[in-house]
């Protein structure tokens, strides 16, 4: 997976929150919301949903190391990304993959209340 880079990743919005928040890699907007959580290790991978349900999914790609990845949207448009951890031989990669944009606010969110 080519993870995408920012100077500073993630994005912090310090103008309008204490503490900082993090921001939409996309458009800027500080209102991120939390989606699934995915670990993958080899070509096994679990996801946690946001009603916090943990299922096995199937993962093709066969790969060395082990990844997490955290789902997330924004409210400004609806952009959608997840922050990914990569670790391969004692190092630790911290990166960003663009995914398809919600539609609706619908989304599978670990919602906080």
């Amino acid at each position: 997976m080519d993870l995408e880079r920012t100077p500073e990743w993630p994005p912090i919005d310090r103008e309008f929150q204490d503490p900082p928040v993090v921001a939409c890699p996309i458009c800027g907007s500080p209102n991120v919301h939390l989606g699934p959580v995915s670990i993958v290790s080899g070509n096994a991978a679990l996801r946690v949903s946001g009603d916090c349900k943990a299922e096995s999914i199937p993962w093709g790609e066969n790969r060395r190391g082990a990844s997490v990845s955290l789902d997330m949207w924004c409210e400004g448009g609806w952009h959608h990304w997840a922050v990914v951890l990569e670790f391969h031989k004692g190092s630790t990669m911290v990166g960003w993959e663009r995914l398809a944009d919600h539609t609706t606010s619908e989304a599978d969110e670990l919602w906080r209340d």
